[in-house]
This record gives structure tokens, sequence and C-alpha cells, in this order.
């Protein structure tokens, strides 16, 4: 449940959360969008059964939403991919924590396309990335205007287990 009175980022809500088990903490990490009158922010809590968490508030600023957790930690950081949204286009991103809390070494590790394509403009993560032998296997959403509404389709990407 939202609590805003201890998480004011929270005011209006929480929503989308992506859930991935970590095996070197024993828990589970939950990113979610906190929402307040800032826009959506990414938040962190951490649970081992889901009847009590750590949370951690915002970790990314608004507007950044479709975050999730690596489950485990690449050259020794944590790693959190999400899309900052910002206009006119999203990309999806990778950031880095030595602690959960501070994250930094950003970088854009999938660019949303130009012109006509079906995710043209804006792209964002649907579940936690999955990892397989061949690597980091995402299923992605790519949003395309149409002249009355908008068009959602997924796609694939796969990235290196151990330099995403």
């Amino acid at each position: 449940m939202a609590d805003p009175e201890h998480y004011p980022e929270e005011l209006w809500g929480i929503e989308d959360p992506r859930i991935t088990y970590v095996p070197e903490l024993g828990k589970y990490a939950i990113a979610y969008i906190a929402d307040a009158s800032g826009g959506p922010g990414v938040a962190l809590a951490l649970t081992k059964d889901f009847h009590s968490s750590e949370r951690s508030g915002v970790i990314m600023q608004p507007d950044d939403k479709d975050a999730a957790r690596l489950p485990r930690r690449i050259d020794g950081r944590w790693a959190l991919i999400h899309p900052p949204v910002t206009t006119p286009n999203a990309h999806i991103w990778i950031s880095y924590s030595l602690d959960l809390c501070n994250w930094g070494a950003h970088s854009k590790i999938l660019e949303a396309r130009l012109g006509s394509w079906w995710d043209a403009n804006k792209i964002g993560l649907s579940p936690p990335l999955i990892q397989t032998s061949e690597g980091w296997l995402m299923i992605y959403h790519g949003v395309k205007q149409n002249g009355s509404s908008v068009i959602y389709r997924l796609g694939l990407a796969l990235f290196d287990l151990n330099d995403p």
C-alpha cells in the first residue's frame, strides 16, 4: 500500500511493480512507481515474505518508470534497468549502485528508433530481464503514435551477461 505519510512521493499512489528474486540477499527486490505531483519516479523495496518490506523510497527521479533490478551484481555493482521519459523520445537505460540507494554510471542500452518503426519514439521495459545461457533477455514494449491513438507492441533484445 502507498504510505504518503512516510513517503510523500507516494501521495497519488504506487503502481507497476516488477519483482526480482535476489539470491545474494535472500530477498525479493520490488521496483515500483511512486506517483505524486512531481510525476512518476522509480522506488525500491526489499522483502523476504511480502508481509513486511524495507523501502528505500524514490531512487530515480521523475519522470521515470518501468524499472527492474537485475538479480545479481555486475562487476560488484547492482544494476537497474529503467526508461527515463525524455521529450520527444524515451530510451532504456542501465544504472549502477554499490548500496542500492545511490545510483549512477547511467548509460543508454537500447534506443527508441526514429521514423515509422513500431518502436519509434518511446520504448519501455516490460517484465524483469531473464537470465539465459546466451545473455540477459529483455522483453520491451514500443509505442507508436497513430492518428487517433497509440499502438503498443512487444520486442526482444539480448544483452551480454557480464556487460549489459
